[in-house]
């Protein structure tokens, strides 16, 4: 296990007794770090840590706004890692409609779904690097909403796949059906300068062949800081619509 999900699932677990002020609480977390045995001493630094929940709160608050606006919309989760973001929405809404399929690697799906229980509206799904093969085992109709949810602060992000996963998606939704993509990323200070004058996915550095030439316009853009956990830099949280 990457000792860097394990660092965010702690703080997950965590964050409401350590950062009161950040209202983010995940009993799901709580429960995943015991059904897994973690070591509650493999932690973020403090910084590191709080940038974390920050960020994570401000996507959940996104996906959220999301469901508010299509009650019975699809959240995908693409390199889901440990995540439970879908247990910690859910437990926001009296009557969750909204259905969710977490996609990552074989070994981390099948490590979640030994502890998680099955849901009728919680998919897990294999990336096996093939978008076409997945694109067909997503349940999605085509008509309705579609968000993509990506934490690259705890989890790397592969821009191809994720590019090329989301191209399959535009090009098989029915006419004008909202597809949303809410995603965390860490990059360089030289790239968030570029960013700071002048906003807009031209500026993107290195994610504007992922982004650009899809053709998403951006919602939101948020700046949390400086990362002291990896040699990126900055931490990003971008919402796009397409």
């Amino acid at each position: 296990m990457i000792s860097t999900e394990m660092m965010a699932l702690n703080a997950r677990a965590d964050a409401g007794q350590a950062w009161p002020d950040i209202h983010f609480y995940d009993r799901a977390a709580r429960a995943l770090t015991r059904l897994l045995d973690i070591d509650a001493r493999v932690r973020f630094s403090p910084v590191d840590e709080r940038r974390y929940l920050q960020a994570n709160h401000w996507l959940d608050q996104r996906c959220l706004a999301f469901f508010n606006q299509f009650p019975k919309g699809l959240g995908i989760e693409c390199g889901a890692g440990l995540s439970t973001r879908f247990h910690r929405l859910s437990e926001q809404h009296e009557w969750p409609q909204f259905s969710w399929i977490d996609i990552d690697t074989e070994e981390r799906l099948l490590l979640k779904s030994s502890a998680m229980p099955v849901i009728d509206n919680y998919q897990l799904l294999v990336n096996n690097h093939a978008n076409d093969p997945l694109v067909n085992e997503i349940r999605w109709d085509k008509t309705t909403p579609l968000m993509i949810v990506a934490d690259g602060f705890s989890y790397p992000l592969d821009k191809a796949w994720l590019s090329n996963l989301l191209q399959s998606l535009l090009n098989t939704r029915s006419a004008d059906t909202p597809i949303y993509v809410h995603i965390l990323l860490e990059a360089t200070s030289h790239w968030y300068e570029r960013l700071l004058r002048a906003i807009g996915l031209s500026v993107f550095g290195h994610w504007h062949t992922t982004l650009t030439a899809l053709g998403g316009e951006v919602d939101d853009i948020n700046y949390f800081g400086k990362s002291t956990h990896s040699k990126q830099g900055v931490i990003l949280g971008v919402a796009l619509h397409f």
